[in-house]
């Protein structure tokens, strides 16, 4: 991977294991040129997607599906678009998703129906005008901490 890592612009992974970011300086990819990131059925830590996508200084268009981390915080001054998307029997290993810092996010896409729980906080990000296919069971989003979207799921309130 690291003999294309310095001209590959568009990179799926699927079905395997990142290992843990331990901070040092070749603990993950460098992918100075992608512009598209897809993550399908990826078992990742939290800090490793962080420095992930640290290494990857262009990236415009994130794609997470399926079984990624448990919280997932996203600060990057170049992401026009996220897409979240849940397992094929429905399930998410998400929980919690915080977009702290996304100057340039146009687009935020949910793709499934499986994200009962999971709470989305969209911190920063000014340039947001597309927010699509939103979950109708047990979602909670905010922004700030405001929160404005509300799903009953039964007898409960989230």
């Amino acid at each position: 991977m690291h003999l294309f890592s310095s001209t590959l612009r568009v990179a799926r992974f699927g079905g395997c294991s990142f290992p843990d970011a331990d901070g040092g300086s070749n603990s993950m990819l460098r992918l100075p040129l992608l512009n598209q990131l897809s993550l399908l059925n990826v078992a990742i830590s939290e800090s490793s997607l962080r420095s992930l996508l640290d290494g990857c200084p262009v990236l415009e268009s994130l794609l997470l599906a399926e079984r990624t981390c448990s919280c997932i915080q996203i600060i990057s001054g170049t992401l026009k678009s996220i897409g979240l998307q849940s397992g094929s029997g429905g399930t998410t290993m998400l929980q919690e998703l915080i977009i702290e810092d996304a100057p340039l996010l146009e687009r935020f896409i949910f793709v499934g129906t499986g994200f009962s729980g999971v709470v989305v906080s969209i911190i920063s990000a000014p340039k947001l005008g597309v927010l699509g296919n939103l979950p109708v069971n047990g979602f909670i989003l905010k922004f700030g901490t405001e929160i404005i979207f509300l799903i009953r799921t039964g007898k409960e309130v989230l």
